[in-house]
């Protein structure tokens, strides 16, 4: 069959069982994440990213199905197989149109696994190239053939991403989806266990340039989360000087810089340049075109938002906080079916993740469909087990019952409106709306002067604090 090369979308499945043990789950992380990063070399291809696939939940489902929902034409599938001493993986290549088998090969494992899956995924990088009649360059072909580090180094930090990665989610969602079972791995996700496996990495190998870079991220992403205080910001700062010594042009160490001024140093301008820099080397990198867009809303650069987020919401992205961020842009864009279509997508991929219902919540309010609204509320808790007060103290006071509203929003108290990543100046507006209405105007005024004194002093040492100025004209 001939694939045109409109049709050269892939992706490379997790293995069904990943889970079974602390040290499968390490081989079997590896084994996708090498197949990933040998197709991507070849320009004709379009590769779902691994950290998209690795946690994709493929249960039963047909070729077909996994193939619409990771928006690809051609899927990579691989088992491995032990029966004593002897190891073996097949490698199949699946029409994801109609199921059909295009390649399939079984590979004899002769060493450890992280050796023989370093060697032999540019072997199957070629063999699905000669499939799919593509003819790479020779810089391409030079790409594929370069091993830059150890097995054993890339082992590790490719352990240490997938870590912090699962940190990442694990701190924003507060769960961690792992089927049924429960692994060394999943008990052990930390930030610390990520840091400690890109130690491990350049112990094994000093002049690994991506394991400093990704080093520096997880530290970053580590003080995002409040896990890690300003304290690191000297280590990130070696670690990407030390990423551009070794590979100057690396996008990793783009990124790690742009993380850098955005999360630690609150330099808005510089973290625009460096995330510019990467993107200029990796132009269709969703994560670099999603912060990238951040950054700029940050900035109040609206009108370089949209095709930003635009390309990204294209892509059919499954990352669940990559799609409810999305919503919420394109609600402030008044992009109101877009919003809700993040926020769908968002609830669909991660059901127990309680930030997609209440941005729901939030468009349908924008829309008047408080019917819906509430319908999401009673979801949010169903799926969550966390009844959303908040958001009911605001239905009810659209609905002019303040009586339910004053109970809500004392039985939300701060810690909701922190969870929600909303300002105490926000609460403060709330309250002070339900107490007019109800006509409690002591308690009313008391809550605008508090919003108040808020918001200035927000503008006190932030004069470019836009939202604050936003929130005081209320």
């Amino acid at each position: 069959k001939m694939i045109k090369a409109l049709d050269k979308s892939i992706a490379v499945l997790p293995y069904h069982n990943a889970y079974s043990s602390f040290e499968d789950t390490e081989h079997y992380i590896f084994v996708g994440h090498q197949i990933t990063c040998c197709l991507v070399k070849v320009k004709d291809y379009r590769v779902r990213p691994w950290k998209d696939c690795r946690t994709y939940h493929r249960g039963n489902k047909e070729y077909s199905e996994i193939g619409e929902e990771l928006s690809v034409s051609l899927l990579v599938d691989w088992t491995p197989r032990i029966a004593g001493e002897e190891k073996h993986i097949s490698v199949d290549l699946i029409s994801a149109d109609n199921s059909d088998l295009l390649w399939s090969e079984n590979y004899k494992i002769r060493g450890t696994w992280s050796s023989e899956i370093l060697r032999l995924s540019r072997k199957i990088t070629k063999q699905i190239n000669k499939e799919l009649r593509t003819y790479p360059t020779p810089q391409e072909r030079a790409l594929i053939d370069e091993i830059p580090t150890t097995a054993q180094a890339s082992l590790l930090a490719s352990l240490g991403m997938a870590m912090t990665q699962d940190a990442v989610e694990l701190v924003q969602t507060g769960k961690q989806e792992d089927g049924d079972q429960k692994s060394e791995y999943i008990d052990s996700i930390s930030f610390d266990r990520a840091i400690k496996y890109f130690n491990e990495a350049i112990d094994e190998d000093p002049e690994f340039a991506e394991a400093y870079a990704n080093r520096a991220k997880a530290r970053l992403w580590g003080m995002r989360a409040r896990v890690y205080d300003e304290g690191v910001l000297g280590d990130c700062e070696e670690d990407i000087r030390m990423a551009f010594t070794l590979k100057p042009n690396l996008p990793e160490a783009h990124i790690a810089m742009a993380f850098y001024h955005f999360y630690g140093r609150n330099d808005f301008q510089l973290a625009l340049l460096s995330f510019e820099n990467a993107i200029d080397l990796q132009p269709d990198n969703n994560e670099y075109l999603f912060y990238l867009a951040k950054i700029q809303s940050a900035m109040g650069n609206w009108e370089k938002v949209k095709p930003l987020i635009d390309k990204v919401y294209k892509s059919n992205t499954r990352n669940a906080l990559y799609l409810s961020n999305m919503g919420i842009t394109y609600l402030f864009m008044h992009d109101f079916s877009r919003a809700l279509e993040c926020q769908n997508r968002a609830i669909l991929n991660k059901p127990y993740w309680y930030a997609p219902y209440i941005n729901k919540i939030i468009t349908l309010l924008s829309l008047g469909r408080i019917d819906d609204a509430r319908f999401v509320a009673d979801e949010a808790k169903n799926s969550t087990g966390r009844s959303p007060f908040r958001m009911r103290a605001e239905l009810d006071l659209y609905e002019g019952k303040f009586a339910d509203a004053m109970k809500n929003i004392e039985l939300a108290g701060a810690e909701e409106f922190k969870a929600l990543g909303e300002s105490p100046g926000e609460a403060y507006l709330l309250k002070a709306k339900i107490y007019k209405h109800a006509g409690e105007a002591a308690k009313a005024e008391e809550n605008f002067n508090r919003a108040r004194d808020y918001y200035l002093a927000s503008i006190d040492s932030n004069p470019a604090a836009y939202f604050s100025f936003i929130k005081l004209g209320t």
